[in-house]
């Protein structure tokens, strides 16, 4: 519930720590992206490498985060941003799925697909 808390929030890591201990403190910490480096390639893999060699549960809420993302990915009317997002599932986030998840992977993998191939929707189009 608090993994995107450092992104949106006031709060540093060691509020985290004192109140929910060191691996629920590193874990946030692994999971929040550097915003300004978020569509950079070379940070991405890197940001997702440490959160596989890290805790199971971050890796877990991670995959969960996107999986929620990917309902709302199609009222985003900006493709690049969508098709990047699509990437990002295919490239890293489904192996994830894969190892720590298993039993979604092929879940996400389809509703993947189908955000692709739908594309954008405005509200109005949602409501008929």
């Amino acid at each position: 519930l608090i993994h995107n808390v450092l992104e949106v929030g006031k709060i540093s890591v060691a509020d985290i720590n004192s109140a929910f201990g060191s691996t629920v403190a590193s874990t946030i910490e692994t999971l929040t992206v550097d915003r300004e480096q978020q569509w950079d390639t070379v940070y991405k893999q890197g940001y997702y490498k440490n959160i596989s060699l890290g805790f199971k549960g971050g890796c877990q809420v991670k995959v969960l985060d996107k999986l929620d993302n990917m309902y709302r990915l199609g009222l985003n009317p900006d493709d690049t941003i969508r098709l990047r997002y699509l990437s990002e599932i295919r490239k890293h986030v489904l192996p994830l799925a894969s190892d720590f998840l298993p039993s979604i992977e092929s879940y996400m993998t389809t509703l993947a697909d189908e955000v692709e191939s739908t594309g954008h929707f405005s509200l109005p189009e949602l409501e008929k």
